[in-house]
């Protein structure tokens, strides 16, 4: 099981303010100076990937493109370099902040009753998403909105497509879950209610997006994927609602793209 039966998780079944008592109680997890920090390294971290990527790309891999062209295989791939310097250091500072070991945390193996309830919240989300979201792009007269930052993962070959498959499945939601859920989510969650700590991580986690025609589905997003880690205890799972959730909606916009009508 994850986390052992003897150990107290982040996220225990006990009523909200026990569940804050035991949070504040263990060596004043997420202190407020700790976790800017840790944010501002993050921040620093993935600018650096991306100067990085810009002085090594042109002159290993030549043929991959510029980095400042949208769906080339280089924009891809410092993507990927951003997302990967994100998840370095928060993986490495997270049990220091929150005073607790990366299993307790909730990075471990899910167990079967937590995937079974990461592919229902999948389900249930993506499935109300997909009836409203038309209806609301009509309302709001941007019926052919793409979200901002989907124009990278348009069709460039089987190279930028692979790159694309592993930014969107694999390199985002390990990077946004340690920040957004394990990092922000954790933080408000010993200051506020389950309720108002997913609301709030949800709000930063789409204004993060920048795309605020469709801000209201992304701070839905958000809040569902707080409140699967909030009950199931694992970031995997998280991960997995995630990744699926974002293959889902790129396969959707790529399909839209190539049939307009």
């Amino acid at each position: 099981m994850c986390p052992p039966r003897n150990a107290t998780p982040i996220v225990s079944g006990a009523t909200e303010s026990a569940f804050r008592r035991e949070l504040r109680r263990r060596q004043r997890p997420y202190r407020l100076a700790p976790t800017i920090l840790t944010l501002a390294l993050t921040t620093g971290a993935s600018l650096l990937a991306i100067a990085v990527s810009a002085i090594v790309l042109p002159v290993l891999l030549p043929s991959f493109g510029s980095i400042s062209t949208p769906s080339s295989p280089a924009r891809l791939c410092t993507g990927i370099a951003v997302y990967a310097a994100a998840t370095v250091v928060v993986f490495r500072r997270l049990p220091s902040l929150a005073r607790r070991s990366k299993r307790e945390l909730g990075l471990c193996r899910p167990p079967p009753e937590a995937l079974a309830a990461a592919l229902g919240a999948t389900v249930v989300l993506f499935g109300i998403e997909a009836v409203a979201l038309g209806p609301y792009l009509m309302l709001v007269h941007a019926t052919g909105h793409v979200q901002a930052g989907f124009e990278r993962y348009a069709p460039q070959g089987w190279v930028a497509n692979l790159l694309g498959f592993v930014s969107i499945a694999v390199a985002a939601p390990l990077a946004e879950e340690l920040v957004f859920r394990a990092v922000i989510f954790n933080a408000l969650a010993v200051r506020l209610r389950t309720a108002w700590a997913a609301t709030g991580s949800g709000l930063i986690f789409s204004f993060c997006h920048g795309d605020f025609v469709l801000l209201p589905f992304l701070t839905l997003d958000g809040i569902a994927l707080a409140l699967v880690y909030r009950y199931t205890r694992n970031l995997y799972a998280t991960m997995l609602v995630h990744g699926l959730g974002n293959v889902i909606v790129v396969g959707a916009e790529l399909t839209r793209l190539r049939n307009p009508a």
